[in-house]
């Protein structure tokens, strides 16, 4: 009876312990989770003023080679403000 007593101390205990390690394993995964979530919006936040910039930098250097300097300028405008967007979104992190 006493030997038995023990073997249920024993198998009691593990259990606790497969729980509890159960039980970190869910909070790891729903931190990771979270943080897959959180890099999934910050580069979907990104990606728009990137192609943007691709864009307007690409149309710009053809404006410049045209004479086009008014538009250039405009173009170089809204590259600093998208550079601004992004840098304000990186520093919200």
């Amino acid at each position: 009876s006493n030997e038995r007593l023990k073997a249920q101390i024993r198998e009691r205990r593990l259990a606790e312990e497969t729980l509890r390690t159960a039980q970190d394993e869910l909070v790891q995964a729903g931190k990771l989770a979270a943080i897959g979530q959180m890099s999934t919006s910050i580069a979907h936040e990104l990606n728009q003023p990137l192609a943007a910039l691709r864009t307007l930098s690409g149309n710009t250097v053809r404006f410049l080679e045209r004479g086009a300097l008014d538009t250039a300028s405009a173009n170089l405008r809204t590259i600093n403000d998208l550079v601004d967007r992004m840098g304000r979104i990186t520093a919200r992190l």
